[in-house]
């Protein structure tokens, strides 16, 4: 029996792990962006075992039932190799590998589906980055981001998917302390250049917000509701007067929601 567990084990594993047998979602989240998967985009180390440990326990209690019912038809010593067999050949049979996707990709989207950004992010930050107006005074602003950013940290988030959040982010907070230290938040005339620092620092701020709501939320509908609540907590434009009157509002909105 330990030598077709085994096998089957091994087959489901080369299922489970075949890219191009992957969700058309995890490839391709728009009509007209492609986005190849690679190492960087895969599950964290916990949930890598985790899934993994979960789907063989699944193959093998499916291969087990499977064997103990031919051995109701069959001797047990040819059922040991038949259920395999069988199970091997629904998986490629025309009607029972669309049951086999499918419970595949229950698995797969809660593996693969990454963590940490996807191809989303830059379409996001460069948004955000258009609608900063490039003659703007930034400190403000970047202030009040690093709030957003410190705040964020302290909610219940996935652990896992922070690991890596962390380190950035204390690389963004040593940046904004040089950048503090420096003078430029309280200065009215900035050279070229600094203006240049500030946008940069600016572009870091978003692109570690947009990060956390990618690695907090996977859905497409909850990441949607994320990134609107965001708009109301970020300068997105507006005058100064309508983006202070939008971030009462979500603050008060948030303050009372979640009593």
């Amino acid at each position: 029996m330990l030598v077709p567990t085994i096998v089957f084990l091994i087959f489901s594993l080369w299922t489970l792990y075949h890219w191009q047998e992957l969700p058309d979602l995890l490839k391709n989240e728009s009509a007209d962006e492609r986005w190849p998967l690679s190492i960087h985009h895969t599950a964290t180390p916990i949930r890598l075992i985790t899934v993994t440990t979960i789907y063989c326990l699944f193959c093998f209690a499916l291969m087990n039932a499977a064997t103990r019912g031919l051995a109701l038809l069959v001797d047990m010593s040819l059922a040991k190799w038949f259920s395999p067999a069988l199970l091997v050949a629904l998986h490629f049979a025309p009607y029972s590998s669309r049951l086999s996707s499918y419970v595949r990709y229950l698995f797969q989207r809660r593996l693969f589906f990454p963590s940490l950004p996807s191809h989303q992010e830059d379409a996001i930050i460069d948004t955000l980055m258009k609608q900063a107006t490039e003659h703007e005074n930034h400190s403000e602003e970047i202030q009040h981001l690093h709030q957003l950013i410190k705040a964020q940290f302290k909610t219940t988030l996935h652990v896992f998917n922070l690991a890596s959040l962390k380190n950035e982010k204390k690389l963004v907070r040593r940046e904004f302390k040089k950048i503090r230290r420096r003078g430029l938040l309280s200065t009215a005339e900035m050279s070229s250049v600094e203006q240049q620092q500030l946008r940069f620092h600016l572009y870091s701020c978003y692109r570690l917000l947009t990060r956390m709501t990618l690695a907090r939320y996977w859905a497409g509908r909850d990441r949607r509701k994320a990134f609107r609540d965001m708009g109301y907590s970020i300068n997105i434009g507006d005058g100064d007067i309508y983006s202070k009157c939008r971030r009462i509002k979500y603050s008060l909105n948030h303050y009372l929601l979640h009593r």
